[in-house]
């Protein structure tokens, strides 16, 4: 049974990445300021993805650990697809329609930062510092998909 259950939430994990993700990991802030697409992209290569937060105590957090830094916002994964859809670097939804709402002003606004005064919209090409996420289930992404192909001829 216990072999079915890791293997059932190996595969699912897979299949539905972000689903796991927001309960398995660390948030790091990375001093170095980049445009918001190449701070997702650092972060994909060397972590997980860009953060995500569901609260305003997550969003806190966020903000202790650059308490050393003397740039107090960084980027976020939350940003305007192409659709003008807001979503969260790793695809989900935001939970934050009314925030949304009230930024729709800024027209060549199209992702946020992390701020002492909250989310913030900025442009997309401003350097900013920001914050990674790394899923303690990145060590099994690779093994799962390799024991996926196995079984599957």
């Amino acid at each position: 049974l216990a072999q079915f259950s890791t293997l059932t939430f190996l595969l699912l994990s897979e299949f539905f990445p972000s689903a796991f993700c927001a309960t398995f990991g660390v948030n790091i802030y990375v001093s170095e300021k980049m445009t918001w697409s190449d701070a997702r992209a650092y972060c994909r290569k060397h972590h997980t993805d860009l953060t995500s937060t569901d609260s305003q105590e997550e969003s806190e957090e966020l903000l202790m650990l650059q308490k050393d830094d003397d740039s107090n916002n960084g980027w976020i994964g939350l940003h305007k697809d192409d659709n003008g859809t807001w979503r969260w670097s790793g695809g989900k939804n935001t939970l934050f329609p009314l925030w949304i709402s009230l930024q729709e002003l800024f027209v060549d606004r199209s992702c946020v930062i992390q701020s002492e005064r909250g989310w913030q919209m900025r442009n997309c090409e401003e350097k900013f510092p920001f914050y990674c996420f790394q899923s303690s289930l990145t060590k099994y992404k690779n093994l799962s998909r390799a024991a996926f192909d196995i079984t599957m001829f």
